[in-house]
């Protein structure tokens, strides 16, 4: 196989996934109904990266490259287009979440943080809500709270929203 799929998420019958081209060193992503059929581009990511988490929202699928930020390509767009960069996020960001007006994410670094966003094309200013979380990875959102696992810190942490 000479791509590595990575990250996945569901939406209204389909299945989106990152597709890790081994030979290039690019990723694109990837749909196609989860009944079976045909695969689908929806978009790709110049340069070399990887994809750690795919989330759907408002029209757009948002996902991580530890390498190179928070990346968005709309669900709508034909021909498959380039992720546009939502947040240029160098700090290894990881997990995402949303509650339907922001997009959250990790920073899965030894002093990790948690960050938010309204949701949209692209970020000029995150909102930093917890610092110095080691290695915080996955991240979850309710009404009130955000929620974050640490391999680190062995440990779910609990941060109001």
């Amino acid at each position: 196989m000479s791509t590595e799929p990575q990250g996945i998420a569901v939406s209204g019958g389909t299945v989106y996934w990152g597709a890790f081209s081994v030979l290039k060193g690019t990723v694109s992503i990837q749909s196609a109904p989860y009944t079976g059929g045909s695969v689908t581009t929806v978009c790709t990511l110049s340069g070399p990266s990887t994809v750690k988490d795919l989330l759907i929202d408002s029209g757009n699928l948002y996902f991580t490259s530890p390498t190179s930020g928070v990346h968005v390509c709309s669900l709508s767009a034909t021909p498959p287009t380039t992720a546009g960069v939502f947040y240029p996020d160098k700090n290894t960001p990881t997990g995402l979440a949303s509650d339907g007006t922001n997009l959250y994410w990790t920073e899965n670094t030894k002093a990790g943080a948690i960050l938010k966003c309204a949701l949209g094309a692209s970020c000029a200013t995150a909102t930093t809500l917890a610092a110095g979380v080691k290695n915080p990875e996955g991240i979850a959102v309710s009404t009130s709270n955000v929620y974050v696992t640490s391999s680190a810190g062995k440990s779910v942490s609990v941060f109001h929203n």
